[in-house]
């Protein structure tokens, strides 16, 4: 069952962590407009941590996310650093909550 914006807010993606071995951070967002959903990849590959926002048409701006202004480069931060609350503070800072988490 799709979750809705208010669902996320009253029910947060509960700790987890994210161990030095992972490669992928899928992240579910639910937007507060319409609750349309889009994806936050985060991939760890060759020492770098590239970070992508679509859905499931196409790429969409970071930005559209309405996260703090430097959130991007601290969520590289959180991850590396293997901070999962951190990553899940800044994902739910914008106009978007966090549905759903997968790690690998």
């Amino acid at each position: 069952m799709k979750k809705t914006y208010k669902e996320c807010r009253l029910f947060p993606v509960t700790n987890r962590t994210i161990k030095p071995d992972t490669k992928l951070i899928l992240l579910t967002m639910v937007s507060c407009m319409c609750d349309n959903v889009s994806y936050l990849k985060l991939i760890r590959k060759d020492d770098e941590i590239k970070i992508s926002h679509y859905n499931d048409r196409c790429a969409l701006a970071f930005s559209n996310l309405g996260t703090e202004s430097n959130a991007k480069e601290m969520m590289r931060w959180a991850f590396e650093d293997g901070d999962f609350n951190e990553l899940i503070r800044l994902a739910n800072t914008g106009t978007s909550a966090i549905a759903d988490v997968r790690l690998r």
